[in-house]
């Protein structure tokens, strides 16, 4: 699923063999485009850029493949294939539709979409990340065996490559093991004006990264001396007075980035893990989605409150039905049926089609009759043991 607010359209792909990729127009829904590609089982991400009538869109098994579309025409401008790759998040620079970022846990690439007149091609290139303990590596001292060593006595300076005896093109990307580090794991990213990258870890770490370098550089130590408390960031959204983040800890903060540091200011809690941050078209909200499915709405340029637009149950979602005949009402068995009640767990319900009652099913193998004539006040009005012990799962 991808969004342009800016020109109104939305982009989808169907789940099945050899699936197409929809656009739409909003808020009057009417397809502009069916695009049809090469991949065979699913698309798992889609991007629109911010100019321009361009989409690029990622395959998931068995091609993991990049493609860039011109939706308007229906056409694909080109494609980049990489096995086994499987990537998590994607997105357009919003100043220069010709360079993308894609990345997932373990790695970040930069692809550049060169053009000579009608012919397109993707070229990749790879980030180069802080090892797991924050430390830049450097490449070039690397390719060297003790390189700070300037005594003869240990004989000539020599490539690791050469005392491993190596020869071609694997001898110009040999690293020996003790040279291998981890790095760190990316879970967000956000671009800014300058073309340039911000990059939160889930080691706690912030990254800034020059999309001219393709080096990432470290903007502070951890957000927390804590190591078993670090805050992993999981959404970020620019503004002109700074940059929004949130992740774990359920804090909204603004960063003011200068240089390489930068200071942090919290706006509001919310109590809950935060997965997205979203400014409207206008810059005037914030949209704030929790890791529970609750939606809030903040005015950075105000002293208003949070407004909780959608507050998700803190239980675990069970099912739900429709009350009929004539009613609009629909039952959830958390909202109702334990508090009013006093059934301490359901494991199944069903509503009746003839009548404004439901069966609910518990552990303990009852199944429970209620009455929802009152939608307010439902009440028991049988019970019978189907099974001594044998959890209900399933009602119809």
């Amino acid at each position: 699923f991808a969004l342009n607010a800016s020109q109104n359209i939305v982009a989808f792909s169907d789940r099945q063999l050899n699936p197409r990729i929809y656009v739409y127009n909003f808020p009057g829904l009417k397809k502009i485009a069916k695009l049809k590609g090469q991949a065979s089982l699913d698309y798992s991400l889609l991007a629109f850029s911010h100019t321009g009538p361009y989409l690029a869109s990622y395959s998931s098994l068995p091609e993991f493949c990049l493609s860039i579309w011109d939706w308007q025409n229906k056409l694909v401008l080109c494609s980049k294939s990489q096995p086994e790759i499987e990537i998590t998040a994607m997105s357009f620079n919003p100043m220069n539709w010709h360079q993308l970022c894609l990345f997932n846990g373990a790695s970040v690439t930069l692809w550049t979409i060169e053009r000579n007149n009608q012919e397109h091609i993707l070229i990749s290139k790879p980030v180069k990340l802080p090892a797991e303990d924050g430390s830049l590596t450097d490449e070039e001292n690397s390719f060297f065996c003790h390189p700070s060593v300037s005594d003869p006595y240990f004989g000539p300076v020599l490539p690791n490559s050469a005392i491993a005896g190596l020869v071609g093109d694997e001898a110009e990307t040999f690293k020996p093991k003790d040279d291998i580090q981890p790095c760190v794991h990316p879970t967000v990213h956000c671009w800014t004006p300058d073309s340039e990258l911000y990059l939160g870890c889930e080691e706690g770490y912030f990254l800034k990264i020059g999309a001219d370098t393709y080096r990432a550089g470290l903007l502070t130590q951890k957000l927390s001396p804590d190591e078993s408390q670090n805050v992993v960031l999981l959404s970020m959204a620019l503004h002109k007075d700074g940059l929004y983040a949130a992740g774990t800890d359920g804090f909204v903060r603004l960063y003011k980035i200068k240089s390489t540091s930068f200071q942090a200011e919290d706006c509001f809690e919310i109590e809950e893990p935060i997965t997205t941050l979203f400014f409207s078209p206008d810059y005037i909200y914030l949209l704030v989605e929790t890791e529970k499915g609750s939606l809030y709405i903040f005015n950075p340029n105000s002293n208003e409150d949070v407004i909780a637009l959608l507050d998700a149950s803190m239980s675990q979602f069970l099912a739900a039905d429709f009350i009929v005949p004539g009613n609009t009402h629909c039952v959830d068995p958390h909202e109702k049926i334990h508090y009013h009640l006093f059934i301490s767990k359901v494991t199944a319900m069903a509503c009746s089609l003839s009548s404004h009652s439901a069966a609910v099913g518990t552990p303990t193998g009852r199944v429970f009759f209620v009455d929802l004539t009152n939608v307010e006040t439902p009440r028991v009005i049988h019970r019978i043991l189907l099974s001594e012990n044998m959890t209900v799962k399933f009602l119809r």
